[in-house]
Parts: structure tokens; C-alpha cells; sequence
């Protein structure tokens, strides 16, 4: 059986504008009030700003002093929160579902020997590759399936005492705070938490089912092999039965240089790096 891991490269190389920088635009043009929250709790006001590059990992990177300008009480920070996590969900959602599909006439359709985990929200593989719903694992969730919950997140370990220490409120192992300032560092740790990907919970219910025993060949096409979701790769490393060869898509010599990482990291000797339009005419036909 080949085993594909699917990411955004893939959906972008097939010519659907998934980039962060189109859902950036999304929000601008659509739910002004959101984006504007988004803009301060993370101070990212471009376009080319990093949090719209990285947008997963950045999620971590947001200001708890959002918090305390906007003088609320505990209470309304956390229902404050949960709305932003809820709307975050609800608008990516919304976002993925209006991007257009494009028409491509005579495309290739994978093996049928095959399974495919997809980090994308999209049908790109159903609709366009034509690959069988049962193939196809939404390992974060589906946008187009009205009772998928999309997963969204980084997956940063700061804690409430490394936000103490970052903001300089622990000096000599002693909190200098007013209860006040301590009361949103909380919250914000709460925030924290609630935009972590569920990563050891996904893995258990939708990796743990795939019978590894039968996996020949991997092919990765079109994931960024970013740290967020080097805890999937790690699990399937580990339940690989034998060693198998891993075929890697770049597009750049930016993922080339990833891909040496990643392989160097997962001690992974056996693979080979290739585009992703070769990648895709090696596996699959007419």
C-alpha cells in the first residue's frame, strides 16, 4: 500500500489559492470586526506580516496586554476566549468553503493501492483526483462535511510561568504582579491552551487505526514539514513494520533545506526528493 501525506502545497499546486495571505484577505474583506481582533491580539497588520506566513505556529505568539487594554473583567476575557477560538474555527471554515475548485479536464487518478492522510480542509483529492471518500483520512477536519469540526492550532509548550518570566513579573523566583495582571496572564494561558491542536487525541483516533504492516512506500506531497505536525510524522515513523523509501515533493530550495532537516531529525536514509507534478505523474494514471 502507498501511503500519502497530503499538505497545502499540494492544494496550491493544483491551482487553488489556499496560501494563508487569501484568508488573510478573506477576513479583511468579510468579518472586519474579527480581523481587527486578530490584528491586535497578535499585532499582525500585513499581509507579508510572519503570522500570516506561519500561521499555525504564530498562534501561540499573541499579547496578553489585548486583554488589559480592553478593561474587561476575568469573566468577559474568557467568554472573550472562547468566542475567538469559535469564530476562528467558524470563519477558516467559512473560508475554505468559498475558495473555488479549479476545472481540470483529463486528470490523472491516483492508485487504487492507496491511502491518503490530508492536512487539508479541502475535496481536492475527492473531487479532482477522484479518490474514494474511505481513502482519504481528513486528519484536521473536512470543510465541506456540515458535522466536521476544523482543528486549527499551534503547538507551542509555553506556560503560565514562561509568559511570568517573558513579561518580567518572576524576578528571583518571586511573582511581581498585581492580582489584576496575574488574573489575564491566566486567561491568556487559557487562550494558550484552547488554540493547541488536540495532536495526541487526533493520533489516537484517526492514526492509530491505519494498519502500518501494509505500508510500502510513502510519498509526502506538498507538506512544509513544519514542527506543528512533526508529532503525526513521529507516530508513523514509529509504527512503520519496515523500512520503507519516502518520496519528498519541493518546490524550492527553501524545502529541500527542510526536508534535510526532517529526514536528518527521523533518521529516515531511504528517500528522494522530487516536484510534485513528477511526484504525482509516478503514482498515478491515466
Amino acid at each position: 500500500m502507498f501511503l500519502f501525506i497530503i499538505g497545502n502545497g499540494f492544494d496550491i499546486g493544483n491551482g487553488i489559492q489556499t496560501e494563508y495571505k487569501h484568508f488573510y484577505h478573506f477576513l479583511k474583506n468579510n468579518h472586519e470586526d474579527f480581523f481587527k481582533s486578530v490584528a491586535s491580539l497578535f499585532l499582525a497588520d500585513f499581509e507579508t506580516d510572519p503570522f500570516w506566513c506561519d500561521f499555525e505556529e504564530c498562534l501561540a505568539d499573541f499579547t496578553p496586554e489585548y486583554f488589559i487594554d480592553k478593561k474587561l473583567s476575568p469573566q468577559q476575557t474568557s467568554e472573550t476566549v472562547l468566542d475567538f477560538q469559535e469564530l476562528l474555527c467558524q470563519y477558516f471554515k467559512e473560508w475554505i468553503c468559498s475558495i473555488a475548485m479549479p476545472q481540470i479536464n483529463n486528470l490523472s487518478t491516483f492508485t487504487s493501492n492507496s491511502l491518503f492522510i490530508n492536512f487539508n480542509y479541502t475535496d481536492t483529492l475527492e473531487k479532482i483526483y477522484n479518490v474514494p471518500f474511505d481513502k482519504v483520512i481528513h486528519i484536521h477536519g473536512q470543510a465541506s462535511h456540515p458535522k466536521s469540526k476544523i482543528i486549527i492550532g499551534h503547538s507551542s509548550r509555553t506556560t503560565i510561568d514562561d509568559m511570568c518570566k517573558s513579561y518580567g513579573i518572576i524576578k528571583n523566583d518571586s511573582l511581581e504582579c498585581t492580582p489584576e495582571e496575574l488574573n489575564y496572564l491566566i486567561v491568556a494561558e487559557m487562550l494558550l491552551f484552547t488554540l493547541k491542536k488536540p495532536t495526541e487525541e487526533i493520533m489516537e483516533h484517526k492514526l492509530q487505526p491505519i494498519d502500518f504492516q501494509q505500508v510500502s512506500e510513502i510519498a509526502v506531497l506538498g507538506h512544509s514539514l513544519g514542527n506543528v505536525d512533526w508529532p503525526y510524522f513521529k507516530f508513523i515513523k514509529e509504527h512503520l513494520t519496515r523500512s520503507v523509501h519516502w518520496n519528498f515533493s519541493a518546490y524550492c530550495e527553501r524545502d529541500r533545506t527542510q526536508i534535510l532537516l526532517f529526514v536528518k531529525k527521523f533518521q529516515i536514509t531511504d528517500y528522494s526528493i522530487d516536484s510534485l507534478q513528477n511526484l504525482i505523474s509516478q503514482y498515478s494514471h491515466n
